[in-house]
């Protein structure tokens, strides 16, 4: 939480408003899925979107991102728990367009880093994306992006360049 942002698991009350942004094409142009039905908005609300927290590798907890004067459901953000071992996670975003260009996605990223850090004990988090997805990439950038550009780089299915980028390192 922030003092503009409530970051909170999704409900059935979040449904159509999730589905109004994650049903949009020039949304998920560059997410690894396609625009949804209301059914899938749903399905995954009441399935693996309601995970409360992360008890084992491999898990993922995707929270909704709602703005805390208005209660306005912003957008959702997920921490991916990669490795135990080498105590490595991932990030996530994805806002309504109603939403860009406000700080909500840098903000509620920066929480992510913190939960994983510090409540994860996580050593590396990192973020995939299109590599022409540059409001994505700017978001990065604030938070800490410790990428090398063009190593980053390599081409994936469907046409989709993503780019791997270690986001920051929790240090030793």
């Amino acid at each position: 939480m922030t003092e503009r942002l409530l970051l909170r698991p999704a409900t059935v009350a979040d449904i159509d408003d999730m589905h109004a942004y994650k049903s949009r094409p020039e949304v998920c142009r560059y997410l690894p899925y396609e625009p949804m039905s209301r059914a899938e908005v749903a399905e995954r609300v009441s399935g693996v979107w309601a995970r409360t927290e992360l008890t084992e590798v491999g898990q993922a907890l995707n929270l909704c991102v709602e703005e805390a004067a208005s209660g306005r459901l912003l957008g959702d953000v997920v921490l991916f728990w990669r490795d135990a071992e080498n105590r490595t996670g991932e990030i996530g975003f994805v806002f309504s367009p109603d939403a860009a260009g406000r700080g909500y996605a840098t903000e509620s990223a920066s929480v992510l880093l913190r939960l994983g850090f510090e409540g994860l004990s996580l050593h590396r988090i990192t973020a995939r994306l299109d590599a022409r997805n540059h409001a994505s990439a700017r978001v990065l950038d604030r938070i800490g992006n410790a990428s090398r550009s063009s190593a980053c780089a390599r081409p994936v299915v469907q046409e989709r360049v993503e780019r791997y980028c270690g986001l920051r390192d929790a240090g030793p």
